[in-house]
Order: structure tokens, then C-alpha cells, then sequence
């Protein structure tokens, strides 16, 4: 196992505090699940995306957006640059 400093910010210690103690653990074991957690769903997002970008059909992509009328950018949706 290895070890690793981190500064917090004093209020997401004390949120982090408060939290591990409504579950009845150690600010320690809370975060570490915190982490799995975030890293296992993180993982399953790539995991996802990837079997997307793999199924993905650029010809289709393509010809349904062929079919979408051309229209002007309304005002509303105009970016700045």
C-alpha cells in the first residue's frame, strides 16, 4: 500500500469529515472509497466511449445530418469568438 499527502481546502475537509461520519468510518477509508468509486465509473465512461467511437458510422452520421434543413444560427445560439 502506499501512501500520498494531499492538501484540502478546509471546507472539503470538513464536508469530507462530516460525510465519513454519517457512514460511521475514518476520513481515511471514506475517501479511498470516494476514489474507487470515481475511478471505477470513470474506467466504465471510457470503457463506453470507446465501444461507441468503435460502432460509430461516419457515412450514416453523415447522411442524417444531410437530411437536417440548413437554417440560420440564431441570435440566442451565436458564440462570440
Amino acid at each position: 500500500m502506499n501512501q500520498c499527502l494531499i492538501e484540502l481546502p478546509d471546507s472539503l475537509w470538513e464536508r469530507a469529515r462530516q460525510l465519513a461520519s454519517q457512514e460511521h468510518t475514518s476520513v481515511n477509508q471514506f475517501l479511498i472509497q470516494l476514489i474507487s468509486k470515481h475511478l471505477t465509473a470513470w474506467t466504465a465512461a471510457e470503457a463506453d466511449e470507446n465501444l461507441l467511437s468503435k460502432r460509430a458510422n461516419l457515412a450514416a452520421c453523415r447522411a442524417v445530418l444531410a437530411k437536417v434543413p440548413a437554417a440560420p444560427v440564431e441570435e440566442c445560439d451565436r458564440i462570440d469568438s
